[in-house]
């Protein structure tokens, strides 16, 4: 008579409970883990539908408890709530730093956390079977990493997500980009020449970028450097 759309969610997910077969228009109590979190009335048929958040608790199986206050109406379904790590930023350049926020573990279990196969860290979770760390991100290859926490006991993987690293240079050829083509509307302008390298001046900040770099990226875009003489592009 009582049924979940989906048991198995993680924590701050929505659930949605089908109710079947209780007495008509009466008000039924809900409870999870035998704490009341709602109240809903059925319709002329005796059903009802009920959704709530999942709530910040740890990990594990619960059970979601629909009655009447006579308890003369009473049914029961399994909610199984699963760990979910949450990384920010999710595109970072390396060395970095991150928020890694974990929540669906048992209460104070420890944790391994991992960067592909190195191993960045040992946490706790607290009461709730949550935490939040602040971890560096090593030197490691552009492209798609994947943050995993591990149990320490069995070895199993209990969550993981995914990051992007893009490198500095990535980076400055983007902004490069946006600068060229916006030369004039930002006041562009190369403050200085040391060896290879432009420094160039914005009213949005300043980059610094091979002059190689800068002729081809300029020649993408269809602009014509003929000269460099000082902080001048002609």
């Amino acid at each position: 008579n009582v049924a979940l759309e989906n048991p198995y969610l993680h924590v701050g997910d929505t659930a949605t409970l089908y109710i079947v077969g209780a007495p008509l228009r009466t008000p039924l109590y809900i409870y999870l883990g035998g704490e009341l979190i709602g109240v809903v009335e059925t319709d002329e048929t005796g059903s009802a539908v009920f959704t709530f958040k999942v709530p910040l608790m740890p990990g594990g199986e619960y059970i979601v408890e629909v009655m009447t206050e006579d308890q003369l109406y009473y049914g029961y379904t399994k909610l199984y709530v699963l760990p979910k790590v949450v990384v920010t930023p999710t595109v970072i350049t390396v060395p970095g730093t991150v928020l890694i926020e974990a929540t669906g573990l048992a209460s104070y279990q420890l944790v391994y956390i991992y960067l592909d196969g190195n191993f960045l860290s040992l946490y706790k979770a607290n009461v709730s079977g949550a935490f939040k760390i602040k971890l560096n991100i090593p030197l490691v290859g552009e492209g798609t990493h994947e943050i995993i926490i591990l149990d320490p006991e069995t070895g199993d993987v209990l969550a993981s997500a995914t990051i992007h690293v893009t490198s500095k240079l990535d980076q400055a050829l983007a902004t490069l980009d946006a600068i060229l083509a916006r030369a004039n509307e930002i006041n562009a302008r190369i403050a200085a020449i040391t060896g290879d390298i432009a420094t160039i001046v914005t009213r949005l900040g300043t980059i610094e970028v091979r002059i190689s770099d800068l002729l081809a990226r300029a020649d993408q875009l269809g602009l014509k450097i003929d000269t460099v003489l000082g902080d001048t592009v002609v």
